[in-house]
């Protein structure tokens, strides 16, 4: 069907935002984002500058769904990436990230000068309802394969 020939285009496209490979973090303060923790999967936010964050957890969902309906392994090994490598800087008990307690991720670094570094230390709404959303379309199009 036509509709799945421009739905493979949109998820390319948007393929292109995300890191595949990871960036060296400085071992030293003051980076927010850990030198062991691995970059793949986090996504540039806008042209211009490199500002990454997580927002495409949110589409984990619609990655898993478009590997069904096409049969294209590729875009399940997307899904799988949004899923798991974009809570990589998510806090929890074992690994607070000096975060204001589990469940917790800053809303975005650098990946260029200073890299590792935000803008600020916040967690804002969005970043878990993206995770949220993300995982439970997950779930849902496992319930229909």
């Amino acid at each position: 069907p036509r509709f799945l020939e421009y739905a493979r285009a949109a998820a390319a496209f948007a393929e292109t935002w995300i890191y595949l490979w990871n960036l060296p973090m400085p071992a030293n303060p003051p980076s927010h984002y850990l030198a062991d923790i691995g970059t793949v999967g986090m996504q540039l936010i806008a042209t211009g500058h490199s500002l990454v964050d997580a927002y495409m957890a949110f589409d984990a969902g619609n990655y898993l769904r478009l590997h069904r309906l096409t049969g294209d392994h590729h875009f399940r090994e997307v899904a799988e990436i949004l899923l798991h490598n974009t809570k990589a800087m998510m806090a929890t008990q074992a690994q607070p990230h000096d975060l204001a307690g589990p469940g917790w991720q800053q809303e975005h670094w650098s990946f260029a000068p200073p890299r590792g570094c935000g803008l600020h230390r916040y967690w804002l709404p969005w970043v878990s309802v993206s995770h949220l959303h993300g995982m439970a379309s997950w779930a849902r199009e496992k319930t229909l394969r």
